[in-house]
Formats: structure tokens, sequence, C-alpha cells
């Protein structure tokens, strides 16, 4: 399951007002691992991202090692071997800070932003030549010219050149 984006919101999006999601996460079936970035709605600075898997033999299979270099044995658990814990340390520190409580704060910020844009671009269609596109179901939606209105009144959302 990919879950970069809205892994460390959708976890409190029902219970802030964001609408009910259907089961996305380890209680599918066929949900073996989650993937989350932590510099996406987790606050901390890009480089952390983590990858929960569901049973501990998957997780022994995501480790590098080797004794096949001259220096010393290698055993990484992630791709990069060298990596520096700055961002780390930081993503730790956010998230003591912000625990659960703040987590669900944020994500309850973000559903009634999502809800007051969407009202007003497209789903009470206050803003003319422009739709929501598919319902939102998490932080991101995604809007479009809508085809429906007469080209004078479209959005063209290209650049002027």
């Amino acid at each position: 399951m990919d879950a970069c984006v809205g892994g460390l919101v959708l976890p409190f999006w029902a219970a802030t007002g964001g609408g009910n999601l259907p089961p996305w996460d380890f209680r599918v079936a066929g949900v073996t691992s989650m993937s989350a970035d932590l510099q996406k709605f987790g606050y901390a600075p890009k480089g952390i991202s983590v990858v929960l898997q569901r049973l501990r033999d998957r997780q022994r299979a995501q480790y590098f090692a080797t004794t096949r270099w001259p220096g010393y044995p290698v055993v990484n658990p992630t791709i990069l071997g060298s990596k520096s814990a700055g961002p780390l340390a930081a993503a730790w520190a956010i998230v003591q800070v912000l625990g659960r409580d703040g987590f669900a704060e944020l994500a309850a910020s973000m559903a009634s932003m999502v809800r007051s844009i969407a009202a007003l671009v497209g789903q009470i269609g206050r803003i003319e030549g422009l739709r929501v596109v598919g319902m939102p179901t998490g932080p991101l939606f995604a809007v479009a010219t809508d085809e429906a209105v007469s080209p004078e009144n479209r959005v063209d959302p290209r650049p002027e050149s």
C-alpha cells in the first residue's frame, strides 16, 4: 500500500469529518506492507520515509548484507547505507511534539480545508469554468476545466505566452 501522501492523515480522516474511507491499511487481507513519507503531512524534512511490514519475515527480506567488500561486513536495513541522521532526528522530534492529538488536529484542519475548497470550486459551482474531478477522499483532490460551460467562461490553466 502506497500511503506516502495520506499515510499520516488517513488514520484520522473519518474521525475529523473528512468522510468515510474504504479500508486501506493492514485491515485489508492483501496489504502486506505500507509506505509513508514523513515529509508529506508529517512535517519532517525530506528524506525520511518508512516502510511498515505486516509480518517480520517480510521485513527481514529488505535487509542488505555482504562480506564481499574488503573493508568490513556491511549490513543495512535500507537501500542507502550512509545517511545523515539529521532528518531522522527531526522526524522523531516532530512526532514527539505533535503526538496522536497533534496529528489528529492537523488532519481535521486539512479535512475542513478540502471540504471548503471543493465546495468553493465545483461542488456548489461558485467558480464557473472549474470542476472538482471525482469525490475527494483524502487530503488531495483534482480540479479541471469544466467543459460543460461555454468556451469564453472556461478557465484555461495554461500560462499566457
